[in-house]
């Protein structure tokens, strides 16, 4: 017990788990919600029970003398002539004098959250009956009850903060328990990024501790987390604590490779030189501050493109790029995808948009699970059968007329596409270099030659022009045009394979602040799939990778049919399995769907006061009671307040009201 600290007593069992008492509260010390309280039942042989402050109900406070002045005083008295006496008695009752201690009664509501057993927590038959003594735990008895162990979490623990009702008591999350996923909740300014932050920070610190492969991938919508084009003063980036582990007062090593990916779309690719610059920019403020050699690779429609050098790569340097140790990647649409996530990117309406996709895609032996893997190939088969009729749309006779192109075409495009013209058949009528380059594709991919492929050319073509008339071959091609106006025919499923590795087993920020540009969350959902694909094709049980999601909203809103909806919805399914954790961090918990927020079996929820996302807090997440949500409006962000419940919660009876530590280099007062 703290000396001079809350004593008091219990009055009367209000419920099972709750109890009414009356304390006494000297004038320093603070009682609110969230204050931990022993309680020692003498009736049931001297039990103890760990008890929450849930409600303060009535407060009056009333003078006490404080004996140890008072005896100072009177042996200055016994030592004083008689005549000084009235001096004395008037310093005595003076209004300014500092003899009377001012303290509190107060009647609170407590919520007994179990009973001490050793240094843990552990349920009861019967709650702590009238008249059990309560007081004020010290700091030291209140972290062995909450961690069970002090020491091993200080070792293998994730520190987030301490107490914010009793800042000597350090809070540590339970790291193996990240895989049953997160949720961080808060309105705008409650501190959902700086809680992020030192989350991810000393999860990366800790890893060789914990021996847990894997990295991090964490969605930053404003650039805080790399800190560009903007880093708020005193604040420390995300990418700079991880980088320096040792400036920040973490343990471990940085992270063999970091990536920063730039999503981004161009419709007709037109501003590259926009988007170089950005990334220019991008890579020389991050060479600045951190020290590395960052390297800043475009991927661009047709080829690669080195944004510091000023210039196109090929394919070998741009491997180089991709195995560097520190890496900015702006990354376009790749040229494989779902037929759901295709649908979406074309915008096309047609219901026969997937069947014929699928079709052609399956024909051409392009179809790998839900991918196909050449999205152009597709395209251009579908703009033959267009372009072509029942008289001349016959497979032997595409196929021998494709195979000569094709053939040629290996060796010199342009020679290959004035070749097809001149043999005067209609269905050749607007082949371009482009299309010809997309079946050549088509054939690296599958491996065959160029006859076996204009074979499954031919098939595609026949079946399409007998199954479909003009009209809607014109619509799907519309619509096939519009996606393959976004993709990278560089950036096939072995490229974008290589990257997806990379994110997984370093550390990597998905930079959606400029110079990212265009409507990327299709993108993001595809990245999450293949993701989620890795691990699950990879699998290695001290694996942990956590895939931190920023405005979680925009990729999963309710009542609405997205792919990146459905990622987010399998990751939080089945992700705990493959060693995947995702982070759910929104200001809207009532704009993402709750079959995705409900799985979060940890919640950090910081000050919200909006009505319907308090509903959806108190609908969705399992581990949050209807009384935690109730104090949600109250939390201060200026403290940093969050309360933190849950399987990752060192003691999951226990709704942790903790201050969130922010960031800062040690010695510091931020970066």
């Amino acid at each position: 017990m703290v000396d001079g600290g809350l004593k008091g007593f219990t009055t009367r069992i209000l419920e099972y788990d709750k109890v009414e008492a009356i304390i006494l509260r000297p004038a320093e010390t603070v009682v609110r919600y969230g204050k931990l309280l022993e309680v020692r039942d003498r009736s049931q042989g001297g039990k103890v029970f760990l008890a929450m402050v849930v409600n303060v109900k009535e407060e009056t406070t009333h003078p006490a003398l404080d004996v140890e002045r008072f005896r100072d005083l009177y042996l200055r008295v016994a030592e004083t002539r008689l005549e000084d006496a009235s001096r004395v008695l008037e310093e005595l009752f003076s209004p300014q004098q500092d003899l009377i201690k001012w303290n509190s009664i107060m009647t609170v509501e407590l919520s007994v959250l179990g009973e001490v057993a050793g240094d843990g927590l552990r349920g009861y038959d019967r709650p702590p009956r009238p008249m059990s003594e309560v007081r004020e735990p010290s700091p030291e008895w209140l972290e062995e009850v909450i961690h069970s162990s002090i020491e091993d979490y200080q070792d293998k623990g994730v520190y987030i903060g301490r107490l914010s009702v009793e800042p000597d008591v350090r809070i540590y999350l339970n790291p193996y328990r990240f895989t049953m996923h997160l949720s961080i909740l808060a309105q705008t300014g409650g501190g959902k990024t700086e809680t992020v932050k030192r989350l991810v920070a000393e999860t990366q610190w800790r890893r060789q501790l914990l021996r847990l492969r894997g990295g991090a991938i964490v969605f930053d919508v404003a650039g805080e987390y790399t800190g560009h084009p903007y880093v708020k003063p005193g604040s420390v980036p995300l990418l700079d604590a991880v980088l320096d582990p040792e400036r920040f007062g973490g343990r471990g090593s940085p992270p063999e490779r970091v990536t920063v990916i730039v999503p981004y779309t161009l419709p007709g690719w037109r501003g590259v030189k926009r988007l170089a610059s950005g990334v220019r920019s991008l890579a020389e403020a991050l060479r600045g501050r951190t020290g590395l050699d960052w390297q800043a690779l475009i991927v661009e429609r047709t080829s690669f493109y080195d944004a510091l050098a000023g210039k196109e790569v090929d394919a070998v340097q741009a491997g180089v790029a991709l195995n560097s140790g520190a890496l900015i990647l702006a990354l376009p649409y790749p040229s494989f995808m779902s037929v759901s996530e295709l649908k979406e990117l074309s915008g096309s309406r047609s219901e026969y948009f997937d069947v014929i996709v699928d079709e052609v895609a399956s024909t051409l032996e392009l179809l790998e699970g839900d991918d196909v893997l050449s999205v152009p190939a597709v395209y251009t088969v579908v703009k033959l059968a267009r372009s072509s009729d029942r008289q001349v749309a016959r497979q032997q006779q595409v196929a021998r007329s494709l195979t000569e192109v094709l053939d040629l075409a290996r060796v010199d495009v342009q020679a290959a596409v004035k070749k097809a013209r001149e043999k005067g058949i209609p269905l050749f009528r607007f082949l371009t270099s482009h299309d010809l380059e997309n079946l050549l594709s088509a054939a690296r991919i599958r491996g065959v030659d160029a006859k076996e492929l204009a074979s499954s050319v031919g098939e595609a073509v026949e079946n399409l022009v007998s199954l479909y008339d003009s009209r809607t071959l014109a619509s799907v091609q519309r619509g096939l045009k519009r996606a393959i106006l976004l993709t990278s025919a560089v950036l096939d499923k072995s490229v974008f394979d290589l990257i997806v590795k990379r994110a997984v087993e370093g550390f990597t920020i998905i930079h959606l602040a400029p110079p990212s540009m265009g409507n990327v969350d299709l993108l993001l959902g595809l990245f999450i799939r293949q993701v989620f694909q890795y691990h699950v094709g990879r699998y290695e049980p001290d694996r942990l990778t956590l895939l931190v999601v920023e405005e979680a909203h925009n990729l999963a809103p309710p009542q609405e049919e997205r792919a990146s909806k459905e990622s987010l919805l399998r990751v939080a399914r089945e992700g705990r399995k493959w060693g995947l954790s995702l982070w759910l961090v929104t200001q809207r918990p009532s704009f993402v769907d709750a079959d995705i927020l409900s799985q979060a079996a940890t919640s950090i929820l910081l000050r919200t006061t909006n009505p319907e996302d308090l509903g959806m807090i108190r609908r969705s997440v399992e581990s949050v009671a209807s009384e935690v949500v109730e104090r949600l409006p109250e939390l201060e962000p200026s403290r940093g307040e969050a309360l933190v419940v849950g399987l990752a919660a060192p003691e999951r009876r226990i709704p942790l009201l903790v201050s969130v530590e922010r960031l800062r280099s040690v010695g510091g007062s931020g970066g």
